[in-house]
């Protein structure tokens, strides 16, 4: 299981998984599109800093139980994002920006034995509800990986993400008041 995710900063995530694999595995989940769509999303990348990259998501194919989308996610399947890497360094370091906003996700990996600890920084996130829903997306995917990397399959995507973002929505301190004058 994951470390939870902590708000290391006011705009910033990080969440910890060892992962059962040697890292040139994982890393293969990280920039291959067929198993990159088995835990976070499809698409052509770019592997060089400043190369684009397109994402098509597809929530319903991370499961093993068909389950629909949460409402506020209404259609989360199909979508299809665009972005960039930011910085690369195989098999231990990559970073991109996806889907119109600053933020930008950054994956380090690093060898434990014939493990991989897996370490998401995701910055530059501007609201609490951001972070919170970005942590509980990040947790919910890395335990579809996690399967993945194993052979096997989560039961529920969604479910993972709902709990998750009970437990990040209780734990996340709310956002600081502005006080003017």
């Amino acid at each position: 299981m994951a470390d939870p995710a902590l708000q290391t900063s006011l705009d910033t995530v990080r969440l910890e998984r060892l992962l059962d694999a040697p890292v040139d595995r994982v890393w293969s989940f990280l920039i291959d599109s067929d198993k990159r769509a088995l835990w976070f999303a499809a698409g052509p990348m770019e592997l060089e800093a400043g190369g684009k990259l397109s994402f098509t998501f597809a929530h319903e194919t991370l499961s093993a139980k068909p389950a629909d989308s949460p409402s506020r996610f209404a259609p989360a399947s199909g979508r299809v994002a665009d972005g960039h890497v930011e910085a690369i360094d195989p098999p231990h370091s990559l970073a991109f920006h996806w889907g119109g906003g600053d933020d930008v996700a950054h994956f380090t990996l690093t060898p434990e034995g014939d493990r991989t600890r897996l370490v998401i920084t995701h910055k530059h996130l501007t609201t609490r509800t951001n972070r919170v829903m970005v942590a509980s997306g990040w947790d919910a995917h890395t335990q579809v990986l996690a399967r993945a990397l194993a052979g096997e399959r989560l039961d529920s995507f969604w479910g993972a993400f709902e709990t998750a973002f009970s437990q990040y929505d209780a734990a996340f301190p709310a956002e600081p008041e502005t006080v003017d004058g």
